[in-house]
């Protein structure tokens, strides 16, 4: 073999080598995975979107560790849907990405509730508010708009108004 060709091909083959350990290869979907398992009486919602799971261990099951650590990561979570599988290395390491399903806690249906519920209020000039300041609670209107918060004018007990920016999700409309 020609001694300029071996020069230019090591480094290329090393490269090729070094890159191609590093990465993490594609080498499935799954419809569903579990490590454990899974109770067709009960009502599993879908609690987070596109969650990574990632083996960290060497030993036992890399494939199951990695769906662990993702199912584990999100609260009330039981399961993945819509899986990719990914293999690094001689296959000690692998990474799972999907949807966790499971069973909500009582703290995550109140938390959906409440973002539902300020989802759905509007807030316009006029509006008569109430925020609190410091340690009370003050009323006041709304004199402008912002992206993410509202110009409130409030009274301050002289005679004078003075105007506040107060972000949205601290406002609270009266009627």
């Amino acid at each position: 073999m020609n001694r300029d060709l071996q020069k230019l091909l090591i480094p290329i083959l090393c490269i090729f080598l070094l890159s191609s350990s590093c990465a993490y290869k594609r080498i499935g979907d799954l419809t569903q995975i579990s490590s454990r398992n899974i109770d067709s009486a009960q009502d599993y919602q879908l609690i987070q979107r596109y969650v990574k799971g990632v083996s960290k261990v060497s030993n036992g099951n890399p494939l199951e560790q990695a769906v662990e650590v993702a199912v584990k990561s999100i609260e009330g979570g039981e399961y993945l849907q819509n899986v990719k599988v990914f293999v690094k290395g001689n296959g000690k390491k692998v990474k799972v990405e999907g949807d966790v399903w499971g069973i909500p806690t009582a703290a995550m249906v109140e938390k959906a509730v409440t973002q539902s519920v300020k989802a759905d209020i509007t807030f316009e000039v006029g509006d008569k508010v109430a925020f609190k300041r410091q340690i009370k609670v003050v009323t006041g209107k709304i004199v402008g708009i912002g992206v993410d918060k509202a110009t409130v004018s409030i009274s301050n007990g002289k005679g004078k108004e003075v105007n506040y920016q107060v972000l949205y999700e601290k406002l609270t409309k009266l009627e």
